[in-house]
């Protein structure tokens, strides 16, 4: 027996004339076209919410909250690497991380800043 690679044993060929024919709902897509625009409006929403929370930490965090929390949460760093990074005690870090979380909540607390996320999408 020919071996055969993944691709082949597990792919689904379709003719491409069969493809164009289907609709939304009869092909191979997840999503439905509201669900997508609903996927577009989100991502601009969580920009806008991104712009948000730099802003405020420049202005409501110290600066070794503003440095724990960009390493954390926006370059991916453990605490571990960030007290390796910084120099900062482990604690320190862990400190400064959830001290600068609680202020950003504040923040949005005060302002009436938050992610309302719409139904689920039921599979």
């Amino acid at each position: 027996m020919a071996r055969r690679n993944k691709g082949e044993r597990y792919g689904l060929r379709i003719p491409q004339a069969v493809m164009e024919r289907l609709t939304v709902e009869e092909g191979f897509w997840r999503e439905s076209p509201r669900e997508v625009e609903q996927g577009l409006q989100d991502g601009v929403r969580k920009a806008e919410l991104l712009v948000w929370v730099k802003r405020r930490m420049e202005t409501r965090l110290t600066e070794r909250e503003a440095q724990c929390i960009r390493l954390h949460y926006f370059q991916s760093h453990s605490f571990r690497a960030i007290h390796a990074r910084t120099g900062l005690g482990l604690a320190t870090v862990h400190r400064a991380i959830r001290r600068g979380v609680k202020k950003l909540r504040q923040a949005a607390a005060e302002e009436g800043v938050g992610w309302e996320r719409g139904p689920r999408k039921e599979r």
